[in-house]
């Protein structure tokens, strides 16, 4: 995204194409089942102003946003065409105590679901089958193990406490138990069934990682340094060669619009160079296909999930 025009850029005809329906602005952006939504930055998180701010949602390969709502950061739902939109109350000067309401809504916003009012200093992190992985949020440091909570908006009950959360797909949840030695669980929250990984965990995992749209593959950094692919469907864990990078070269990743492609980014982090790397690979593949370019100016990407 440029810093004054929201923008897809393409790496194969190395133009940019703008995305309508978007004020001019810099924009966060957030994947969801089918698409991305966007919100665009003021500057710092506080609240206000940053409490009621547009939220729109911009569907794969297109080039047009609509309005969702307006709200804190919108998130993903466990199916396409549906988002959770996050609001507070008029008036609010305190995000970390004042409760936050979900509300599940269309693409388009119309609303498909009743208003749930959040425990305070929790936000959502996104709609898991038909309960809601919550994150705390005090505005103060939080120290290890880092625990979420999965939460049902039906009986606004806890479900369970997980420590060291990697990533949450439409169905399950990838987590570490805070204990040395430890491999990083799958909960599926349908079949309240776990599945104890190939993945190093530990005490704490330090983790991230991001699902395909249908939460069978995670991508993930290993302790190692290096991209794994993990599948759910075989319980196997794929490294994938030349992803351990100098420390001061960062890297995203992502899947590419939900797909089994799964794009690394890289590029200097403390460094006055704009070139980028992108590197492509998908199951079956034994080796990155990579290629260089340059990100126009003032121009930022935002189509990935994972980061280190």
């Amino acid at each position: 995204m440029n810093n004054n025009e929201a923008e897809w850029f393409s790496t194969a005809t190395r133009r940019a194409a703008p995305i309508t329906g978007l004020p001019p602005g810099a924009y966060f952006s957030y994947r969801v089942v089918g698409g991305w939504t966007a919100e665009q930055f003021r500057g710092g998180s506080a609240c206000p102003p940053r409490c009621d701010e547009p939220q729109y949602f911009i569907a794969d390969g297109s080039l047009t946003a609509r309005r969702i709502g307006s709200g804190f950061p919108t998130q993903a739902s466990d199916r396409p065409g549906a988002v959770w939109l996050q609001t507070y109350p008029a008036g609010t000067r305190d995000i970390y105590t004042t409760p936050a309401s979900a509300q599940l809504v269309t693409t388009a916003g119309r609303p498909v679901g009743p208003r749930n009012r959040l425990p305070a200093g929790y936000r959502i992190d996104r709609g898991v089958g038909s309960y809601l992985l919550l994150y705390p949020d005090t505005g103060k440091p939080v120290k290890p193990p880092y625990v979420d909570e999965l939460w049902d908006p039906r009986t606004r009950k806890v479900i369970r406490r997980l420590d060291n959360v990697a990533g949450a797909g439409p169905d399950q949840i990838a987590w570490s138990p805070d204990c040395r030695h430890c491999r990083m669980q799958i909960l599926n929250v349908t079949t309240g069934k776990s599945v104890t990984t190939p993945v190093p965990g530990g005490q704490p995992s330090g983790l991230f990682g991001t699902f395909t749209d249908d939460g069978r593959l995670l991508a993930l950094q290993l302790p190692s340094g290096a991209v794994g692919v993990y599948d759910a469907q075989r319980n196997a864990l794929t490294v994938i060669p030349g992803t351990i990078l100098a420390n001061d070269i960062g890297m995203t990743f992502g899947w590419l619009n939900g797909s089994y492609r799964l794009l690394i980014e890289a590029a200097p982090g403390n460094s006055s160079s704009d070139w980028t790397q992108l590197a492509y690979w998908q199951p079956g593949d034994a080796r990155l296909m990579v290629a260089t370019f340059l990100i126009p100016d003032g121009g930022s990407s935002i189509v990935f999930d994972g980061f280190n």
